[in-house]
């Protein structure tokens, strides 16, 4: 029993583990800079997929994969980000959005190898070193490590003088042009690390998972990642921890009812609903309040 329960929880807090590398991305991009982009999931598919035909066609190890996903979603948020940058506010908004869904009709509907299209992609082992396999219990530890990884250079950058300037550009982009600030340089480099931060996330729920499609990449999840945003603290880093685990664990006692599966799942979605709008009436600046300097 208690293995059980361990194995139980250690699938639990890796899978949060993972989703909150969405969150922190979605935070930096939209807490920090005032870049709402509805199209984080897409970078996460993208780095799920690239690393589940890597190990399922090439048998490639984790630091292989790790590697191939950071260059596709380089090169990929660079393209969307040199296009969508033209646009301000809602019209970014629109065209992240707009890029998510066009990523995941593509994949639903490419229904050659590997893609598969909506059947996915299924027998991805857990990541390797070489000829060494990580068991369940290690590959917990292996999320948790990439959590304290992704947390710490994020918590860096922000920062950092880097940090300071995408606040000002969020804050007043107009009075950070006259400084001699270039906008957007500044807005394409933290879009193309949030994008890595994603893809990084898809990674690594490709390994927890052993089976991705189309689905679990959809508009909604972007949404959701969002919104945790909203409810952990907009600009705050242990904001976004807050937020993604209480939108992992919170429904989670609605396994234990024995419920159909539609019940559940519309029941969890009402939860997480009632959480935010809670959030944006009692708390709207999240659980986790925006650090802000004093200066005498």
């Amino acid at each position: 029993m208690e293995s059980g329960i361990f194995v139980y929880l250690s699938s639990l807090i890796s899978r949060a583990s993972i989703y909150l590398a969405g969150v922190i991305s979605a935070n930096m991009q939209y807490g920090y800079t005032g870049m709402l982009n509805l199209g984080v999931a897409a970078f996460s598919m993208l780095g799920a997929y690239v690393t589940a035909i890597l190990v399922t066609r090439f048998d490639a190890d984790f630091l292989t994969t790790i590697i191939a996903s950071i260059i596709v979603c380089v090169i990929v948020s660079i393209f969307i980000g040199l296009v969508s940058l033209r646009t301000k506010g809602d019209y970014f908004a629109l065209v992240t959005l707009g890029f998510g869904y066009v990523l995941y009709s593509l994949f639903l509907n490419y229904q050659d190898e590997p893609i598969n299209g909506a059947l996915g992609i299924p027998s991805i082992r857990r990541p390797s070193f070489g000829d060494f396999i990580l068991t369940r219990e290690s590959f917990f530890f292996l999320c948790l490590g990439f959590l304290v990884i992704l947390y710490f250079i994020a918590n860096k950058i922000l920062k950092s003088h880097y940090g300071t300037v995408l606040r000002s550009i969020r804050d007043n982009e107009d009075a950070a042009r006259s400084l001699g600030k270039d906008a957007d340089k500044y807005k394409l480099s933290i879009f193309v690390i949030g994008a890595v931060f994603a893809g990084l996330g898809g990674s690594m729920y490709s390994y927890w998972a052993s089976y991705i499609d189309p689905g679990s990449f959809g508009i909604i999840d972007s949404l959701y990642i969002i919104f945790a945003v909203l409810i952990g603290g907009k600009g705050n880093l242990l904001g976004s921890v807050a937020g993604g685990f209480l939108f992992i664990l919170l429904p989670e006692p609605l396994r234990f009812l024995n419920l159909p599966p539609n019940i559940i799942g519309g029941a969890r979605q009402l939860i997480l609903g009632v959480l935010l709008l809670l959030t944006i009436l009692y708390r709207p600046d999240g659980i986790f309040k925006e650090k802000t300097k004093k200066f005498n």
